[in-house]
C-alpha cells in the first residue's frame, strides 16, 4: 500500500515554497519554466496563468505524489517521519539528486537512517552562490521532522472500561429458589424412601410371624372353654 506524506510534511513543503496563484517565470532563464501555486510547473502554466489556493494545494498533493513514489523505490524501509522528511528533500532537489545522494547509499549498505540523514541533509545548502539561508532552514526543518518518533503523531485509543455485570433480578431468582427447594425435597425423600420401605418390610415380616406362630384371640378363648370342661 502506498504511504502519503503527513499534513505537517506538507505544510512544510508550503513554507518552503511560498504561495503564488499568478505564473511567474524561472529567476534563473526569466522566461520558461513558468511556475504557479506551490513550486508547480507544467505545460499550462504559461504568461497570465492564474489559480485559487484550493486548486494550488490540490496541484501540491498531486506533486508530491511523485516523490512520495520516487522515495519509497529508492529507500525502503523509512520510518514514517523520515519518509515525509525525505519527501520534502526530494520535492526540493528533484528525484535524480536523491537517487544518486550519498545519503541513499549509505543508508542502503545497512548504516541506520536516524544517524545518515542530519549528517547528510545539511549539506545541501548551496545555490548558485553558496550556501542559502533559506536552504539551511529547509534543511533543519526535514532533519528535524525525520527524528520525530513515529508514536509521537498517534493517539493513544482510550481504554475501554471493565463492565461489572448487574445483579440478577428478582423475577429470575424467583424461580431459581424454587429450583432450589425442589432440588432439597427430592434429596430428602431419596434419602427417607429406602428408611420407609425398611419399616413397612419389617412389619410385614412381624405379621407373618405372629400369624403363623402365635394363636389368636379366638384360639386362646377356645382353649380356655376346653379347659373348663
Amino acid at each position: 500500500m502506498a504511504r502519503h506524506v503527513c499534513e505537517e510534511a506538507l505544510s512544510m513543503i508550503k513554507s518552503f515554497e511560498g504561495l503564488r496563484l499568478a505564473a511567474y517565470p524561472d529567476p534563473g532563464t526569466g522566461g520558461d519554466p513558468w511556475t504557479v501555486g506551490y513550486g508547480h510547473t507544467g505545460p499550462e502554466v504559461i504568461p497570465g496563468y492564474r489559480i485559487t489556493e484550493q486548486e494550488a494545494h490540490d496541484l501540491l498533493r498531486a506533486d508530491v505524489r511523485r516523490f512520495e513514489e520516487c522515495v519509497e523505490a529508492n529507500i525502503p524501509g523509512l520510518t514514517h517521519h523520515q519518509f515525509c522528511a525525505l519527501t520534502s528533500f526530494a520535492f526540493n532537489v528533484g528525484c535524480g539528486a536523491l537517487a544518486e545522494s550519498t545519503l541513499r547509499r549509505r543508508i542502503l549498505r545497512g548504516e541506520d537512517p536516524s544517524v545518515v540523514i542530519p549528517k547528510e541533509l545539511p549539506r545541501w545548502i548551496n545555490g548558485g552562490n553558496g550556501p542559502m539561508e533559506g536552504l539551511k532552514r529547509c534543511r533543519a526543518a526535514e532533519v528535524a521532522h525525520a527524528a520525530l518518533e513515529d508514536s509521537e503523531s498517534v493517539s493513544k485509543a482510550p481504554e475501554a472500561p471493565l463492565m461489572t455485570p448487574p445483579p440478577p433480578h428478582k423475577s429470575l431468582l424467583r424461580p431459581l429458589r424454587s429450583t432450589l427447594l425442589i432440588s432439597s425435597f427430592i434429596t430428602a425423600a431419596a434419602s427417607i424412601k429406602p428408611r420407609l420401605l425398611s419399616f413397612l418390610l419389617m412389619l410385614s415380616r412381624a405379621h407373618q410371624f405372629f400369624s403363623t406362630t402365635t394363636p389368636g384371640c379366638r384360639d386362646i378363648a377356645a382353649m380356655l372353654s376346653r379347659d373348663r370342661s
